[in-house]
């Protein structure tokens, strides 16, 4: 059986000190610690077999998500919690565990679950993080809602925006998590410009039926993943052959016709295109069966935070630095910039960041106050982060309802919606008391006495 280390990261010396109550007398060694930076540091050479995180921000968990993929560690995670609910890390936690339970109450369970994570471990199976995926902007949300069933159906699709929000990270996402396997095929449809040009009769594609006879040996029915990159500068002569291959399938020296899957990109709106009769009509009627759009940066600025700290964490894993996170005021500057470069544009800042290790070199030419409204993005991402009531939350009043009035039960929700509002601004702004004040428009007695009211600590 594997006995590798169980790490617990709490910043709060009570918490701690509740933990190593519960693992008291366990066969596996457990380490605490209190700095999110310290423990990436140490991930490698420990490679924990499960991870305690106890916290009330999403935000670390998803640090740590994003710390142990990148790292490529099969570690599961235990999130003590009082707020946060396991659904929401079913992205950035793909192929391993994530479960919540309560803060400081019913330790037998507690146990029960921790046990349960450590028989889970050699199952976890490591995907790697998308860049994409991350973000509850509505544009993100509409992504989510499109990608849904996507890997289980053949039927094309069509992914559009601007460049460097990330076509195609979103393009491979798809493929890698097929249930089948493909071989993959990228098309750079602007080198087939040139109306002679013959799409299929080039070097690289020549030699698709052979590559696909090589397969055949491991895989029972090889399938072909077509990944045409700017479709729209595709010639004339070019959008004809993709249509004859979605009307007639792929021929090739085999005695089978494989299966196919094709995934389109563009900067540019089609239609607009076909109007002037520079793509064809039939061709985008075809390939436009199932339509994602991937909004600009500027568009989902909430999301930027969640990003900055995923591509920090990326980065200096691949160049070996030790792990730094962006401090509250940089992030504001990130929120506060347009972002023309999109995705593309904010890894180049972050990667600065991590070379350099100077914050102030992140995006120099940035002033701050660019962002309308008198509202930041920060607090906005605070807000978003906070949430509603839960439906388990709710139900926790029913039995409540023919006891009491419906103004009562609506301020029990206010209550509980304060609370939690005011702890996320708080965790957003690393504690500092007088910035949340400053962000929720109240005075600095005032957010002290609701933190001493709802025993906020």
């Amino acid at each position: 059986m594997v006995n590798n280390p169980i790490i617990v990261f709490a910043k709060i010396v009570e918490d701690r000190d509740y933990l190593r109550g519960v693992f008291k007398g366990w066969d596996h060694p457990v380490l605490f610690f209190e700095k999110e930076t310290t423990c990436f540091d140490n991930l490698l050479s420990i490679n924990p077999q499960l991870i305690v995180i106890r916290t009330e921000s999403t935000s670390t968990v998803w640090q740590f998500i994003f710390a142990v993929n990148t790292l490529g560690l099969k570690s599961q995670i235990m999130i003590i919690t009082n707020y946060i609910a396991h659904s929401e890390f079913d992205v950035g936690g793909m192929g391993r565990t994530i479960l919540c339970h309560p803060c400081r109450k019913n330790s037998y369970e507690l146990i029960t679950k921790l046990k349960h994570l450590l028989l889970c471990y050699q199952d976890v199976n490591i995907i790697s993080t998308q860049d994409m995926l991350f973000g509850e902007s509505l544009p993100m949300k509409r992504v989510k809602s499109a990608l849904k069933g996507i890997q289980n159906t053949n039927d094309p699709v069509l992914i559009t925006g601007e460049q460097g929000t990330g076509k195609e990270l979103l393009v491979r996402s798809i493929f890698n998590q097929c249930d089948h396997d493909l071989i993959f095929i990228k098309i750079d449809c602007p080198s087939f410009r040139n109306e002679n040009s013959c799409l299929f009769q080039r070097g690289e594609f020549r030699n698709i039926g052979l590559l696909m006879q090589q397969n055949s040996n491991r895989i029972a029915s090889p399938r072909l993943a077509f990944f045409l990159d700017k479709i729209d500068l595709l010639s004339k002569s070019g959008q004809s052959e993709i249509l004859a291959l979605l009307e007639g399938g792929f021929k090739s020296e085999l005695d089978f016709e494989p299966e196919f899957r094709i995934i389109a990109t563009t900067e540019r709106v089609i239609e607009q295109l076909v109007k002037k009769n520079q793509f064809r009509s039939d061709l985008y009627h075809r390939l436009n069966v199932i339509a994602v759009n991937l909004s600009p940066l500027r568009q989902r600025k909430e999301d930027i935070p969640l990003l900055a700290d995923y591509l920090a964490i990326k980065a200096c894993a691949q160049m070996q630095r030790s792990f730094s996170l962006l401090s509250l005021q940089t992030i504001e500057k990130l929120c506060s910039y347009h972002w023309p470069g999109n995705i593309d544009e904010l890894k180049r800042s972050i990667d600065r960041f991590v070379q350099t290790g100077n914050e102030e070199q992140v995006l120099p030419q940035i002033v701050p106050g660019q962002e309308s409204g008198k509202k930041s993005a920060l607090l906005r991402h605070a807000i978003e982060m906070a949430g509603i009531l839960n439906s388990l939350e709710i139900y926790n009043y029913v039995p409540d309802v023919g006891k009491m009035s419906l103004k009562s039960i609506c301020n029990k929700f206010a209550y509980c919606t304060e609370k939690r509002m005011l702890q996320r601004t708080l965790e957003a702004t690393n504690w500092n008391r007088k910035k949340a004040a400053q962000l929720l428009n109240m005075s600095y007695k005032s957010i002290l006495n609701k933190i001493k009211t709802y025993d906020i600590i």
